[in-house]
């Protein structure tokens, strides 16, 4: 059985892999820099889903997977360029990378991080590499009805009007439910012969 060291050095050699296989531009400089801002080592959230060091990246993959599957079974693989199913996946959520702070009480988030979720990701992301439009959509809505609310019950990264428009397309709203499925079932999905298998741990976590 593989140590929790092994499983993380695995998942982060797996998404390096994908995101060069892409081949966009601007990954040689993107690469280093998700590193450097702790992504390979940031929890998910706080409590909710993925709260242990490298949480973050192991939803990331995870969630490649389950959108990766569903295109699949959906026949929708040739709607979605294989590069944009690795680039929405895995960077979706690139602005929790050093979002939270280790404590003796768990993870508390950090208040000099900057604000925002699915905007902040992307304007991070574009730092360094091109978004096409579709995968700026998938990205900024990849919340659902949670991103329009998220910062207080008023305020949100978009309005329910603008989130009904953007679930028009089929696919925005599928990577809504494979992001939300993964992170409330986290063992939703542990079939080895996945494209994107992730590796597993003691007690199936970290």
């Amino acid at each position: 059985m593989k140590t929790k060291q092994e499983c993380a050095d695995e998942i982060k050699s797996e998404i390096i892999s994908l995101l060069i296989s892409t081949k966009r531009k601007g990954f040689g400089k993107l690469i280093p820099y998700i590193e450097s801002i702790g992504y390979f080592t940031s929890p998910a959230s706080t409590k909710y889903h993925g709260s242990y060091i490298g949480g973050l990246a192991r939803h990331s993959l995870r969630v490649a997977e389950l959108f990766s599957e569903h295109l699949e079974k959906l026949k929708q693989l040739n709607n979605v360029p294989h590069e944009s199913i690795i680039i929405c996946s895995l960077l979706h959520d690139l602005c929790k990378a050093g979002a939270y702070i280790q404590t003796k009480g768990g993870f508390e988030y950090n208040k000099e991080h900057p604000q925002g979720h699915a905007k902040l990701s992307i304007r991070l992301i574009e730092k360094h590499i091109d978004l096409t439009e579709l995968e700026r959509t998938i990205i900024k809505y990849h919340m659902g009805y949670y991103g329009s609310v998220e910062f207080s019950k008023y305020k949100g990264e978009y309005g329910l009007d603008a989130l009904a428009m953007a679930q028009e397309m089929k696919i925005v709203k599928l990577f809504h439910w494979c992001d939300d499925m993964e992170s409330q079932f986290e063992d939703l999905h542990n079939n080895p012969g996945k494209k994107y298998a992730v590796c597993r741990s003691i007690n199936n976590s970290f």
